[in-house]
């Protein structure tokens, strides 16, 4: 009897404990919306309680920076400007549609992997005089004649995350 009053035991108190981990190797695999179905009213409950309100939180701010990280998206994709956005190495991150119009990509197609990988070309002595100087920041892109800008991007410690450069086509400007 009292072996068996030790395994009731020992099996009330494990139990929880079993599924309190369960539960937070699903959340920690990504399973958000799995949650904790303890419901003994000691130490381990409350646990399990504050894990779940915890798990719920954490949701509630990964599908608030999954929108706000698609507004964002959709703003770049609509910008009328090629936007191309590289990491610190010089990998490109995104492209937006603009830049894939500029490069002949179509939607599925993968784009480049560097920004070098991009055919810009130098214009040279081909390069519009606009005044008395000639606007170096031309290039030729295909057919189109193109204006690259180039600016960091930076964290909130000012520490740079990578590169943004945009591609203006100025073809029928330059023709003008």
């Amino acid at each position: 009897a009292i072996i068996g009053l030790g395994i009731y035991i020992a099996r009330q108190i494990t139990r929880p404990l079993q599924e309190l981990v369960s539960t937070a190797q699903a959340v920690t695999a990504g399973d958000l919306e799995r949650r904790s179905r303890v419901t003994v009213r000691d130490e381990v409950g409350i646990l399990s309680q504050s894990f779940n309100e915890m798990t719920g939180h954490l949701l509630d701010l990964y599908r608030a920076v999954r929108a706000e990280a698609s507004q964002r998206a959709a703003i770049v994709d609509s910008i009328t400007d090629g936007v191309v956005v590289c990491d610190p190495a010089g990998e490109v991150q995104v492209i937006n549609r603009t830049t894939r119009a500029l490069l002949h990509l179509a939607e599925g197609q993968p784009g480049p992997q560097r920004f070098e990988d991009i055919p810009l070309q130098v214009l040279g002595d081909a390069m519009p005089i606009f005044g008395e100087a000639r606007a170096a920041n031309l290039f030729l892109l295909g057919e189109r004649i193109v204006r690259v800008a180039a600016a960091p991007v930076l964290g909130d410690d000012d520490a740079q995350l990578g590169d943004v450069y945009v591609l203006q086509d100025l073809t029928d400007e330059v023709a003008m």
